[in-house]
């Protein structure tokens, strides 16, 4: 009898010991003991415990039936799943492992179970997969609407309350429910109107983070609302502090609230409402990890949609203007041909007239003319010259883009040489590497080179011309060098030099009308090239111009 006592007392220390629930059941399904850790999950004496019903004390009784019955059928269980409810309605999730005990005989006398409490666990895996969610839903949803309709639903699913909804500030200070489940028609009638600077409720307290005195016993440190028992609340107030508080949620039962603000940084922009008509739906916990986790997700995603949503309508205003700026363009290009028409006609015309009289005249009464008349009519003649000469440069110039070929793939030693066999000079040495096949107008090609070297030729130094053209690729594009040894540009010229009939000598040292680079600035950009040079008085001048590789940036 004594060692009898003495090894019930060291299982009885053993149960005890374990802070795991731990049971022994019958062949019937009855609890014959329990610990200590048993008695504080169930909420019941080992008393009340001890011969009633294992399968009374889980949510699922049918399932706890199964599993000590397939414990007697093979003989253990490990990892089973099954959530207690304590007679204070708090759950439980554990996991079971069971095995059979035997007597000496071999007999199996009952079974002997260990449950593992793994609420906090479940709870962990049960907010990743609503952070998950919403996370998804991030990548995949393509509208701020269509997103917030399906938070409330990922939040309700997670957080267990009846009604959710997602209220968002406007740009009048409006806090309408841009998305909402659970909730009654006329009460989402009702509170869609409140106004930040109008109205008094604990929504609009959370979103302006503006608590009364009566608000803090609801109120959590990072400035959200909760409540499990609201009507014992509002039932607790005086009738003054009472009418800080709109009532509606207390009008349609809901018990359990809970109101957390939506951050963007350190903007509230909005609200999450999550309510019950049960009590103990909202505990401190799940408005936390709201707090936490799952208003800044939301928060996030808003200024996203938001930004989107403004981008694209920049997008659609810059689309606007640039269809207005081309229309403007065609009508400037409409206008440039006619001023070509002109130009090239009704200008000319009494230019030569002058200029034909003048010669007439010059030759029937030269005899007859002083020496200062006859140069004043010189001066007349030379004048209509390069009035003709500039109309014509300016003619030139405007047909660049007017009368431009599409570009072509041409291997560009081709125009070079027509440039050189147009030009007739013997009196320079022009020589070139091998160039390069590229995507351009070849007349325009052969024109560019013209003038690059016709001004090499002319801004000569006393040494013979000398001529050198190279290419090199750079980037996605090449890169065309001509250069000469001629009397050298000053830096301090580099804007001036291809602007439109600007010169940097005087008509009597070097003859031409100052379009000849502004030409070639023209033809280059025309391509989406760049032209630019490089020059030190007395040693020379190289004038670069790039040219896009296409095929290099496909």
């Amino acid at each position: 009898q004594e060692e009898l006592r003495a090894a019930s007392l060291y299982s009885r220390s053993l149960l005890e010991a374990s802070l795991d629930p731990l049971v022994t059941i019958s062949a019937e399904g009855k609890i014959t003991d329990v610990n200590e850790a048993t008695v504080q999950v169930t909420g019941s004496s080992r008393m009340e415990l001890i011969g009633t019903d294992f399968s009374n004390y889980f949510t699922e009784p049918d399932k706890a039936r199964e599993g000590y019955q397939k414990v007697f059928a093979q003989g253990f269980v490990t990892d089973y799943p099954l959530t207690i409810q304590n007679h204070n309605g708090k759950l439980i999730d554990v996991l079971y492992n069971a095995t059979v005990y035997k007597n000496e005989e071999g007999e199996v006398q009952g079974i002997f179970a260990a449950a593992r409490d793994v609420t906090e666990k479940k709870q962990t895996e049960r907010r990743q997969g609503a952070t998950n969610a919403l996370l998804e839903l991030y990548a995949r949803k393509t509208s701020r609407k269509e997103y917030l309709v399906s938070a409330v639903d990922v939040i309700r699913d997670w957080s267990g309350c009846s009604r959710v909804g997602i209220r968002i500030k406007d740009s009048e200070d409006n806090i309408p429910y841009e998305s909402s489940v659970g909730f009654e028609k006329n009460f989402i009638e009702m509170e869609n109107p409140l106004h930040l600077g109008n109205d008094s409720c604990l929504c609009i307290r959370a979103i302006l983070q503006n608590p009364k005195e009566s608000d803090k016993v609801l109120l959590t440190p990072d400035g959200s609302f909760y409540s499990n028992d609201s009507l014992a609340f509002l039932r607790n107030l005086s009738p003054m502090k009472a009418k800080d508080y709109r009532g509606q949620c207390m009008k349609h039962g809901f018990q359990s609230i809970g109101i957390i603000p939506i951050r963007y940084r350190d903007d509230v922009v909005g609200a999450i409402h999550i309510a019950d008509s049960q009590k103990d739906m909202v505990p401190l916990a799940n408005v936390q990890f709201i707090e936490s986790t799952i208003a800044p997700l939301i928060g996030e995603a808003i200024n996203r949609f938001n930004a989107e949503a403004e981008l694209e309508k920049y997008h659609l205003h810059l689309e606007e203007i640039v269809k207005q700026r081309t229309e403007e363009l065609a009508r400037s290009n409409k206008d440039l041909e006619q001023f070509a028409y002109v130009a090239s006609h009704d200008l000319q015309e009494p230019l030569r007239a002058v200029a034909g009289f003048v010669g007439l005249l010059q030759r029937q009464i030269t005899d007859s003319l002083n020496d200062k008349t006859k140069e004043y009519m010189d001066f007349t003649i030379n004048g209509v010259h390069r009035m003709q000469a500039l109309i014509n440069g300016l003619l030139e110039y405007s047909r660049i883009d007017t009368r431009g070929k599409p570009p072509v793939e041409i291997d560009s030693s081709e125009p070079l040489e027509d440039a050189v066999l147009a030009l007739h000079t013997s009196i320079a040495k022009i020589t070139s590497d091998k160039l390069p096949t590229v995507n351009i107008d070849p007349i325009q090609l052969t024109q560019l080179f013209q003038n690059l070297i016709s001004n090499a030729i002319k801004f000569k130094s006393e040494k013979p011309p000398e001529i050198h053209i190279s290419a090199t690729r750079q980037d996605n594009a090449w890169q065309f060098a001509v250069k000469d040894n001629g009397i050298g540009i000053e830096r301090q010229y580099a804007d001036r030099i291809f602007m439109i009939f600007q010169r940097l000598h005087t008509r009597k040292q070097y003859p031409g009308t100052g379009i000849g680079l502004s030409l070639c600035k023209k033809i280059v950009e025309r391509h989406g090239g760049k032209i630019w040079f490089e020059s030190e008085p007395g040693k020379g001048s190289t004038f670069y111009f790039t040219i896009p590789d296409l095929e290099g940036q496909n």
